[in-house]
């Protein structure tokens, strides 16, 4: 990544000490050194910032990054997509065993609604553990960083420039919408009596 060496080069320019420009934008010398090292990201606020101290567009920092930016985004979205086919075809499996079990054995019904809750909660933490993953974060940076730098530019722009393939976008959607009637079905079967699914609905 080049975004480090064009923050160092555009605040020499400028005459200013890292000091100086952690001042002005209102961080730690610290942080303006991770920024530079490119050991950390700024986030779309502290890259703005920076842009306006350094009187320099946003584009002009990360232009250089841009395809390794989209490509580090691509790999965060698909890694969430496998995470919540996942996440899908478990609760499918679930829901197909605990309606088999209601029919079959409806006294089995509570321990296996146990084992069902905790595969689901095994597996939603594993989703939402690989969201806050150092790859999902610098990959929610990178975009946030693209959207900043074409700010003017249209919906449809930002979100191919952003790295957001269509195709994924619209399979996290209809995994979205598929695992929430499973855990409807599966609310339904394990709490019979609630109302729970119903106001989900």
């Amino acid at each position: 990544m080049e975004y480090g060496r064009k923050l160092a080069e555009f605040r020499l320019d400028r005459g200013m000490t890292q000091e100086e420009l952690a001042s002005t934008i209102g961080v730690s010398p610290e942080d303006i050194l991770s920024w530079e090292s490119c050991s950390d990201y700024p986030s779309k606020f502290h890259l703005t910032a920076v842009a306006t101290a350094l009187r320099v567009k946003i584009s002009s920092i990360i232009d250089k990054d841009i395809d390794a930016m989209m490509a580090a985004i691509h790999v965060a979205e698909t890694r969430e997509t496998l995470c919540m086919a996942t996440l899908t075809a478990l609760a499918l499996v679930c829901t197909a065993g605990l309606v088999a079990t209601s029919q079959l054995s409806p006294d089995s019904v509570p321990a296996a609604a146990n084992v069902v809750k905790a595969l689901l909660l095994a597996i939603f933490l594993v989703l939402v553990a690989s969201r806050r993953s150092k790859t999902s974060l610098r990959a929610k940076a990178y975009r946030e960083a693209l959207e900043a730098a074409d700010g003017s530019h249209s919906a449809f722009v930002l979100k191919r420039k952003a790295g957001k393939s269509p195709k994924l976008v619209t399979l996290q959607f209809v995994l979205g919408v598929v695992l929430a009637f499973l855990l409807i079905t599966l609310l339904v079967i394990i709490e019979p009596g609630s109302r729970l699914p119903w106001v989900m609905l």
